[in-house]
């Protein structure tokens, strides 16, 4: 079954910790939206958090979560 749950992450550290989850074998979202912005007088294409300082993340407790405490932990 299928278990998400929210993490509340630094600032901007969305994508290290997505990504520290993921070397340790673990499944995570963190949705982004792509919105268009104005620069030097031209509209451009950038991606942003559609939840700042969240990610979402696909674990089942009961089973080998351990080493989630050290990636929450590091810093």
């Amino acid at each position: 079954m299928d278990n998400w749950y929210l993490v509340y992450c630094r600032p901007k550290q969305e994508l290290r910790a997505q990504q520290h989850l993921a070397n340790i074998g673990f499944d995570s979202y963190v949705p982004t939206l792509l919105v268009k912005k104005q620069r030097a007088r031209k509209l451009v294409d950038s991606k942003e958090l559609l939840f700042p300082r969240y990610l979402f993340l696909n674990v089942d407790l009961d089973s080998g979560a351990l080493p989630i405490l050290s990636v929450l932990a590091a810093r």
